[in-house]
Order: C-alpha cells, then structure tokens, then sequence
C-alpha cells in the first residue's frame, strides 16, 4: 500500500531521491528480505525520475537481493577510512576510564574492529 501512495506522488515531481544508510543493520529476518524485496520494487519503476542510493557493508544476502551491476556499486573502503577507524579506537581505548581496563589488549582490539567495521 505505502509503495504505491509513493508510485503515485513520484509522478509530482521532477526528480525524487531516496536514501538508505544502513541496510545491513536490519536483522537478518523477514523484516530485511522485506525492505531488499520493496527496494528491487522501487528499482523497476524505470519511467519514473527515481533515484535511490543505498549504503550498507558487503553482505552475501544484500548484494544478491539487490542484483547491483557493478557500474552501481562503490566500494568506501581505502587505507584513510581504515586509519580513521583506528584513530577512533584508539582514543576511546585512552580515554574511556570503562575502556582503560583492556590496555593490555589495545593493539588485537584496535585490529579487529578495524578489520570488522568494513570501512564503515
């Protein structure tokens, strides 16, 4: 019902652009095959002005559930994100008296997240 009130507006205006940051950090249930289903709804609506930018980490079931061609997709991940992270880490290790007590363990834990948050 809601997208087809949106199908129905979109004719209104000349351009409509549509955000998602995020799309990985819905659970893996019936609720993100629901959205991965609505957003390859919303992406055969090719006659209308629709644009639609979506970011998320690399995960098996959302590349596969939008069928991105590659010309679609840019990839954030580089050396000056990565380090950003680490700064981040870092000082939250230094200065978070909660934190302070995983001293001894800094650099693994630096590493991990790091490698963990995918850029993002």
């Amino acid at each position: 019902a809601l997208t087809n009130c949106l199908r129905q507006n979109l004719g209104q205006f000349e351009a409509t652009f549509i955000i998602l940051d995020g799309l990985d950090e819905i659970p893996r249930d019936k609720r993100r095959g629901a959205v991965l289903k609505a957003l390859a709804e919303l992406r055969s609506w090719s006659e209308l002005s629709l644009r639609i930018m979506i970011s998320s980490r690399d995960e098996v079931d959302i590349r596969d559930g939008l069928c991105a061609r590659s010309t679609e997709i840019i990839r954030m991940r580089n050396s000056s994100i990565d380090s950003d992270i680490e700064r981040f880490i870092s000082e939250s290790l230094r200065c978070d008296d909660r934190l302070r007590r995983w001293e001894q363990h800094s650099d693994r834990i630096k590493d991990v997240l790091t490698k963990g948050a995918q850029g993002v």
